[in-house]
């Protein structure tokens, strides 16, 4: 990728446009040339061996993670915006069970004792409304 000086000249790996113009493979440019900072990995250093070159491949590759970092980016950004928008201060409302409860937690027999505290979100309020009281 060119990083060098604005005279250092390079060669087209892979033919492309950009919106800074077309280029075809093997054409060489100075490094100053917006095109090769439009697209610079498509460019390798003048005299690089072209087994050393990227192919088709390689830079459809790159581009398919480059979109999908930038859309992963782009999505976290809009979920992280949409959170703001909507702040929320949660407090959960509490029951105490009243006596023992025999049931299933997690797939697992288990008795649930007097006592205990449960959110309301938590199934055996909605199961056991009777055995339970919301705390104060």
């Amino acid at each position: 990728m060119p990083t060098t000086t604005e005279h250092a000249v390079f060669v087209c790996a892979l033919a492309h446009a950009s919106e800074a113009g077309i280029v075809i493979r093997g054409e060489k440019l100075r490094a100053g040339d917006p095109r090769i900072a439009a697209n610079p990995g498509a460019f390798v250093p003048l005299g690089t061996p072209q087994s050393e070159w990227p192919s088709d491949l390689d830079y459809a590759i790159r581009l398919s993670e480059e979109r999908a970092r930038a859309e992963a980016e782009a999505a976290a950004r809009a979920h992280r915006e949409a959170a703001e928008r909507n702040k929320l201060k949660l407090k959960p409302t509490l029951y105490r069970v009243k006596r023992d409860i025999e049931t299933d937690r997690g797939g697992v027999p288990a008795l649930v004792l007097r006592g205990s505290v449960l959110t309301d979100d938590d199934p055996l309020v909605a199961a056991h409304p009777e055995d339970v009281e919301q705390t104060k």
